[in-house]
């Protein structure tokens, strides 16, 4: 593939931002969307070239008050962190873009594989919380999968931004991922998938739809359930509350309801009705 020859020119007095930079550099709020929204610290000629990359960002919630309590243990945990971190991207053919402070951007070929590596990084981060239980380090972390410009291990693009803009509004411990990523690995992972909606991103002129990755038996109920599997409830549902209008009508006039004999054909319809479909979803 030949690349395209840019020049991007840096300034002392801020960033700049073409389309979006994996280097940024930490803001006064300390929040890895607003360090990725782009640094280019390019002087002269380089030559970039576009793939097709997973773009995963992960973040330390509440990191400047873990460092207001215990500066000097606070540090040492992220270190770890960081070498954790690294270490899990690159098992699963992965590279560190970028580390800040608090936060690990990565990037890979596989979006497969960076969901995998989402899921692992919480895993372990899990269990070293365990060890720490008063002062526990929660990651939250996005995950998308877009077009990006690459020159050697730096990577730029929108898609940066998006999957900054998932981490930041993920709770502590989530996961967030993009539809597009959605797509791609729903029926191929041991994971559930929440869908949370569609949300307008901050300095993003589209809005997305989002999902949340969780474990196998530990969706949220009701509001974490999505439109599928609501449908899927209902139909469950169905038969049953027609069976028990069905027997509330047939049991009317036993009740000395005058009826005229009409809640009793209804109900034998109804019940007849129910009992066939229940009938069709039984196993033989």
């Amino acid at each position: 593939m030949h690349g395209t020859n840019i020049v991007v020119e840096s300034d002392t007095n801020g960033p700049i931002d073409p389309n979006g930079v994996g280097t940024g550099r930490r803001s006064d709020t300390g929040h890895v969307s607003d360090r990725c929204e782009g640094i280019a610290r390019v002087s002269e000629s380089v030559t970039l070239r576009r793939k097709l990359s997973a773009l995963l960002m992960v973040d330390v919630s509440g990191f400047s008050r873990l460092m207001a309590q215990n500066e000097e243990g606070t540090t040492t945990r992220i270190q770890e962190f960081h070498t954790r971190t690294r270490t899990l991207v690159e098992t699963y053919d992965g590279w560190v873009v970028d580390t800040a402070g608090d936060s690990v951007f990565g990037a890979f070929d596989s979006v497969l594989y960076a969901v995998r590596c989402a899921w692992a990084i919480q895993d372990a981060q899990a269990a070293v919380n365990a060890a720490y239980a008063p002062d526990r380090i929660e990651t939250r972390m996005g995950v998308h999968l877009g077009d990006v410009l690459v020159q050697d291990a730096h990577v730029y693009g929108d898609g940066v931004n998006i999957a900054a803009r998932l981490e930041s509004i993920a709770e502590p411990g989530g996961i967030w991922v993009s539809e597009a990523v959605y797509q791609q690995v729903y029926d191929k992972l041991a994971l559930v998938f929440e869908d949370v909606g569609v949300h307008a991103l901050k300095n993003l002129a589209r809005s997305l739809r989002i999902y949340r990755v969780v474990a196998p038996g530990c969706a949220r109920p009701a509001s974490g359930l999505t439109p599928s599997v609501w449908t899927a409830a209902r139909l469950r549902l169905r038969p049953l509350l027609l069976l028990v209008l069905g027997v509330y009508l047939l049991v009317m006039p036993l009740m000395s309801v005058a009826t005229g004999g009409v809640a009793l054909a209804a109900g034998a319809v109804l019940t007849g009705l129910a009992l066939g479909c229940l009938w069709s979803r039984h196993p033989r």
